[in-house]
């Protein structure tokens, strides 16, 4: 008796690609960025660009009421971020809650973006 595995394979390849590299699907405090480079401001992370399809779901991570401006711009920065990335490069990131001592109050006059706190990273 012979047995296609034509058939099994195609559908072995389909639900592979469809699980490859799913960041959204790796839980709600997941997220695909764009790596900008270094803060000029403060928090002193790195500085990252969320997806517009983000937006609402980070807002709701992180607790904050973004204006019309921050949804169009997306730039956060990027506390805790470990690893040397290049401009422009994908980078995934989990998000968590600042722990107290990376709080750090940030003057006036400097320059201040949204801050989250990376728990895990991974380029991708």
């Amino acid at each position: 008796m012979k047995v296609n595995l034509f058939p099994l394979a195609v559908l072995l390849l389909f639900f592979t690609f469809q699980a490859c590299d799913k960041a959204e699907h790796l839980g709600e405090d997941v997220f695909r960025t764009t790596y900008l480079g270094p803060s000029d401001g403060c928090p002193g992370g790195s500085l990252v660009r969320f997806e517009k399809k983000d937006i609402d779901r980070l807002a709701r991570l992180i607790d904050v009421e973004f204006t019309e401006e921050y949804r169009e711009n997306r730039v956060a920065s990027a506390v805790n971020l470990t690893e040397n990335y290049r401009e422009g490069q994908t980078v995934i990131l989990k998000i968590g809650q600042f722990p107290p001592e990376e709080l750090h109050p940030c003057l006036a006059h400097m320059r201040w973006y949204v801050g989250v706190f990376v728990l895990a990273e991974h380029p991708d």
